[in-house]
């Protein structure tokens, strides 16, 4: 057989992390196997392991996917708004709490990783990747929707608030999911998080 081209086999290689980020956010970690993810992108099993040593190693390419999308969309929203923070971080709630964010987990925030990463392996990659991934994202939300303020610590405190929250109602929506609760669940988010909302006069 004809050798892949390394372009070829870059693109099969971003295909494969795509998809995996992807199939996991959407069937859970463990229900996902390597194959599963090659079957996905049209490629046999037996060449996963010309870019990945184990399944983990794709879990944390994955997990980092996940992340840099989720980067990318608040980057989108905070460009849209004109750097605003009160007006980006009411768009992130808009999409973090849509019904069509609760039903899509696949294209969705890393929130659906979450489960998996409490049972992997404390020192293990995937868990690292997610880490760090909550890191970053905290910056950036710190960055684009904390408003101005020169209490850092404080500004901090209210974005892992909003993080939670946002997090902990996206699970408990998708758990619940086809009773009347699941909506009332995101609508209690929504309120109490717009309780808090910025105003440009007084920051945090």
């Amino acid at each position: 057989m004809p050798r892949v081209s390394r372009a070829t086999a870059a693109r099969h290689h971003e295909e494969l992390i795509k998809a995996a980020a992807r199939l996991f956010r959407e069937r859970g970690v463990a229900s996902v196997s390597c194959p599963d993810v090659m079957n996905e992108i049209g490629l046999t099993r037996g060449g996963f392991y010309k870019h990945f040593k184990t399944k983990d190693a794709l879990v944390a390419a994955a997990v980092e996917a996940a992340f840099s999308e989720h980067l990318q969309r608040l980057a989108s929203m905070s460009d849209q708004n004109s750097d605003d923070p009160v007006q980006t971080r009411r768009a992130f709630l808009d999409f973090c709490l849509s019904t069509a964010h609760r039903d899509d987990p696949a294209n969705g925030c890393p929130s659906a990783l979450a489960s998996a990463m409490a049972q992997a392996d404390p020192d293990g990659t995937p868990r690292a990747a997610y880490i760090e991934g909550e890191r970053v994202m905290l910056a950036e939300l710190a960055e684009r929707t904390g408003g101005d303020s020169n209490d850092a610590e404080a500004q901090r405190e209210r974005v892992l608030a909003d993080l939670s929250t946002l997090v902990g109602a996206v699970l408990l929506a998708r758990a619940t999911a086809g009773d009347p609760i699941s909506e009332d669940i995101l609508t209690a988010a929504r309120h109490r998080l717009e309780r808090h909302d910025l105003t440009p006069a007084d920051g945090l």
